[in-house]
């Protein structure tokens, strides 16, 4: 018999607020409800990486008909040094006690040598909607 491995842990990153717009739906298809959330600004706070959001990125969500809603969201973030990082953050989001959660896995992507690391490990996010905003954090799997 195997033993069982130690579960990774966790170590926080960042927490990032995304003020985001109104949004747009194609309405209902196949697929479940699509729309597009703008994101338009906000902030990304954390001991290695801080800085703001830049308008421009989204949000995609379908609503599907089980309640679950798959989210991708693209957007760039610029450091307090001038430094770039692109964000994937893709996930599931659902509703707990009218409570909507979001669990995402993000990935980055920069040249900046500082930040290397965001290119090379593994991350998982966490995320509650805010009014005009989601604030989602970051951990990185250790």
């Amino acid at each position: 018999m195997v033993d069982a491995p130690a579960p990774p842990r966790l170590a926080f990153v960042a927490r990032v607020v995304a003020e985001i717009g109104a949004p747009q739906s194609s309405g209902q298809g196949p697929s479940g409800k699509r729309q597009m959330i703008p994101i338009t600004g906000g902030t990304i706070r954390g001991a290695e990486i801080s800085g703001r959001v830049l308008p421009g990125g989204a949000d995609y969500q379908i609503f599907r008909s089980d309640g679950v809603v798959e989210i991708e969201a693209r957007y760039f973030v610029e450091t307090d040094a001038g430094e770039r990082v692109y964000i994937h953050n893709a996930g599931v989001a659902h509703g707990i006690d009218g409570v909507l959660y979001f669990r995402t896995s993000p990935r980055f992507e920069t040249s900046c040598e500082r930040l290397r690391w965001l290119t090379t490990s593994q991350f998982v996010g966490t995320g509650t909607p805010r009014a005009g905003a989601v604030e989602l954090d970051f951990f990185r799997v250790l």
